[in-house]
């Protein structure tokens, strides 16, 4: 076998006889008098790399070497200490490790990875479940909220609506509505709305006593003149539940007062009300409708801008869309039927954003930079390292992941009047892992006929050795909102040259692991990576 040797930094080069003597270190994670259980794996590390790092637990004496790794502790309170032997420095923490019975080991980002990493998978993109008892962390501080929220909703044993009568089709003036408070999700605000506009599309109304004005006006004309063209181009029709022609659309400021969510889809509104508590089909609040709920357009909040809320709208009919196809039309049919997972669902939606152009002014570019920022926390698919499951990171790394398959399968266009998207392949790899059967990270690879695995792999060694403005066209600019299609700044900070700064975006830190299909990385101390390639 020919190998041949690749040189990912030169930043200084320095041999692998010179020593390197870093004076200050820190305990990155675990976290001081956090609770893990010691069933599921902690994830240890710092932020220096060092051949003389030697970690201990009080309990369980010596745990590692390496920077990153990842072990199971016994039950008990544990002193952690990392100790660097050239300079005798000492770094002590004490976490809490509890028992936690029947609970089932959680697997690694990719479950049941079958075609590369042999061995513990220790950081960067492959990160590992959460084992963090509580849920804070201070990495996902942002004054922008995540969006949406996502409804714990079980279609299973509920009854279909069927309007068979066209008086539905007569929009009334006034409506009560029902909307889950988005704080809580266990009560549920009775707003009464007013009609304010309406088409052959779309039933917009308001809250009574809420004054309509010019943002709403504009939040409509993006409907009417971006958002429904493009989102019906990308994905196709919401399922018509109550036979009216049209998605309804309620602004309600309950969203505003809550400050947790810009917007939201409720599935349960696709099945029939039933207020019955013993009974099967339990879903008191069903609005028995097709309808999204929005927060009312607000200036002196960024997170309620029209821009903001133009991009919750395309996201929340995103969600509409791809329920109606992947699950509401099997329901029907009575066949067997899914849900798309949260992260693949929040994934779509926000690239949903993007292509339909208000994903930079809307906030994603911010979900992006927040998953490069903290890329050793976060996971794809899974819950981050502090115990997180639907994250800012999270929905930024996912809108990245795909959007890089997304132009791999081809991308799209504008017709001539700039209006509709035209697809190049792109939309055909976003409608195929809707109508796929599975529903998780197994559908995103079946346009291609290619384990996922491998195209997450293809995606992180492109993104640690290419030029990154090349890999993505961050030029590409809107032909209506004049927005960067797709945008994020945090790439700029990180060049190629500089292997320190690149290690969070890198495969697995490049630590001793060993591919099953001959990508063998080894890594050298000092400021160089090599990678072999066996041909």
């Amino acid at each position: 076998m020919k190998k041949i040797l690749f040189y990912l930094s030169l930043l200084s080069f320095i041999s692998c006889s010179k020593e390197i003597i870093i004076l200050d270190y820190n305990i990155t994670s675990p976290r001081e008098n956090w609770t893990y259980y010691e069933n599921e794996e902690i994830y240890f590390s710092t932020d220096i790399i060092s051949p003389y790092l030697k970690w201990y637990s009080s309990i369980d004496g010596f745990l590692d070497s390496n920077s990153h790794f990842c072990k199971k502790l016994s039950a008990g309170q544990h002193e952690i200490s990392l100790y660097n032997t050239k300079n005798n420095n000492l770094k002590t923490i004490v976490i809490n490790v509890q028992k936690k019975n029947d609970i089932k080991e959680k697997e690694l980002l990719l479950v049941n990875f079958p075609y590369t990493f042999k061995s513990v998978i220790t950081g960067g993109f492959y990160c590992l479940s959460g084992s963090v008892e509580t849920l804070k962390t201070d990495i996902s501080k942002s004054d922008r909220i995540i969006r949406d929220i996502n409804l714990k909703v079980n279609p299973h044993n509920r009854r279909i609506f069927f309007c068979n009568n066209r008086q539905c089709s007569n929009a009334p003036q006034k409506k009560e509505f029902y909307v889950i408070n988005t704080k809580n999700q266990a009560e549920t605000n009775i707003v009464e709305a007013e009609l304010y506009y309406f088409n052959d599309k779309i039933n917009v109304y308001i809250e009574k006593n809420v004054s309509a004005d010019k943002n709403i006006d504009f939040c409509i004309q993006n409907i009417n003149n971006i958002i429904l063209p493009r989102i019906t181009d990308l994905w196709g029709y919401v399922e018509d539940i109550n036979s009216d022609s049209r998605l309804t659309i309620l602004f309600s400021s309950t969203i505003n007062k809550e400050k947790k969510a810009i917007g939201f889809f409720n599935q349960n509104d696709f099945f029939l009300n039933d207020s019955n508590p013993v009974s099967n089909n339990y879903n008191p609040y069903s609005n028995e409708m097709d309808i999204i709920y929005i927060a009312i357009p607000d200036d002196s909040d960024k997170n309620y801008t029209v821009e903001s809320i133009s991009a919750t709208i395309a996201h929340e009919m995103s969600h509409a869309v791809n329920f109606s196809k992947k699950t509401y039309a099997k329901i029907k049919k009575n066949e067997p039927f899914n849900v798309l997972e949260t992260f693949l669902d929040e994934g779509l939606s926000h690239l949903t954003e993007n292509l339909v152009g208000f994903g930079s002014s809307g906030g994603n570019k911010d979900f992006i930079n927040s998953y490069l920022k903290n890329s050793n926390s976060c996971s794809f698919c899974d819950s981050n390292n502090f115990g997180e499951q639907d994250t800012i990171e999270r929905r930024g790394a996912m809108s990245l992941f795909l959007y890089y398959l997304f132009n791999k399968a081809g991308g799209f266009d504008w017709d001539a009047n700039k209006i509709h998207l035209i697809d190049k392949g792109g939309i055909s790899f976003l409608q195929k892992i809707i109508t796929d059967k599975e529903s998780g990270w197994s559908a995103i690879g079946s346009y291609f006929y290619i384990n996922t695995d491998f195209l997450f792999q293809e995606f992180c060694r492109k993104c640690l050795t290419e030029n990154l403005c090349n890999l993505f066209d961050f030029s590409l600019t809107d032909s209506i909102t004049n927005e960067k299609v797709f945008e994020c700044n945090e790439f700029d900070k990180y060049k190629i040259s500089d292997i320190n700064n690149l290690l969070p975006y890198s495969i697995t830190k490049l630590d001793s692991i060993k591919y099953s299909f001959n990508f063998d990385c080894k890594y050298f101390y000092g400021n160089t990576y090599f990678i072999f390639l066996e041909l």
